[in-house]
């Protein structure tokens, strides 16, 4: 089952004051079991890392829907709608965080494939491998470990306690990205580790113009071999992908910048805020200013208690 927003004109957004405050350290552990058999449609402007512990379930995105079962890990992003359906005793974790809040220096990892697919690759072209990224169970027995020791340091808080929840978070990335390198060359992982390679090319291309003839020329492939290539890992074409791209950047800069909308444009590689305002639109619903007051004002909700 596919979410759609035409179908839904005022989806539950969940704002990140209801989750977050100022002088935290950007990052909220959350243990949840649902007792229902669905939850509710929503959307939010922080990012939500999930790792399921038990159970099974259906996953719904604006893209398409997956079964879930334990040690599936995935990232949903803000600005996504989400939800799941048909659970069955789902038992999941969310690491909730905000980069700009966690002043961690992922620029380091920027070189990694594994770090650009999963991290920064954007919600349409991801969902793509979400149900194949699953982690082994000796991954899993170590990421259960780290995340007791978030939890606990979040239950009863003690001196350096928002530093330790960061260096934790710091280990669960270094986790999910050792997961991804062991994986590459087999199967799915030979797929991603290329996806990697190629969106990392995009991505340093990415405020540029950029011929899709040249990233073909550089891996030593024609352009109807690149794009068969594209089209069987992601479903879409270069050029799609490189839009993806272009706007998962927008929309980090419209959230964590003051910068103009039409530089933001150009930053990303759009040609003018007319048209980059129309793509945005087209792809999250809204308009690049309605996103970044959305974020600025915390939501557009109010909600006492987090939804997971």
């Amino acid at each position: 089952m596919k979410i759609s927003r035409g179908t839904r004109n005022h989806p539950y957004r969940m704002p990140r004051s209801s989750i977050f405050n100022e002088t935290g350290p950007g990052i909220r552990v959350i243990r949840k079991k649902y007792l229902l058999d669905a939850d509710l449609v929503h959307e939010h402007d922080f990012h939500e890392l999930v790792l399921v512990l038990s159970g099974s379930g259906f996953h719904m995105t604006e893209d398409g829907e997956y079964p879930l079962s334990r040690g599936d890990l995935y990232l949903v992003r803000p600005g996504c709608l989400h939800g799941y359906r048909d659970l069955d005793g789902l038992e999941i974790v969310n690491i909730l965080f905000l980069p700009e809040q966690l002043g961690m220096p992922f620029a380091e990892l920027r070189g990694d494939p594994g770090y650009l697919v999963f991290f920064e690759l954007s919600p349409q072209l991801a969902d793509s491998f979400r149900p194949r990224f699953r982690l082994d169970a000796e991954a899993m027995r170590n990421a259960e470990t780290v995340i007791d020791a978030m939890l606990a340091e979040q239950l009863k808080p003690k001196a350096c306690s928002g530093f330790a929840l960061k260096a934790y978070f710091m280990q669960m990335v270094v986790l999910i990205l050792r997961a991804f390198a062991s994986s590459a060359g087999t199967g799915n992982g030979d797929g991603l580790l290329r996806l990697g390679q190629w969106f990392r090319r995009l991505e340093e291309r990415s405020g540029e113009p950029l011929q899709i003839s040249e990233l073909a020329k550089e891996h030593g492939m024609s352009v109807r071999s690149l794009e068969r290539c594209f089209l069987e890992l992601t479903g879409r074409t270069p050029k799609e992908c490189l839009t993806e791209i272009r706007l998962a950047k927008a929309m980090r800069l419209l959230t964590s910048t003051e910068l103009p909308i039409s530089h933001v444009a150009c930053r990303v590689g759009f040609s003018g805020a007319g048209y980059f305002s129309r793509v945005f639109r087209r792809r999250y619903g809204r308009t690049p200013g309605s996103c970044r007051r959305s974020a600025t004002a915390g939501g557009l909700n109010d909600a006492s208690e987090p939804m997971e």
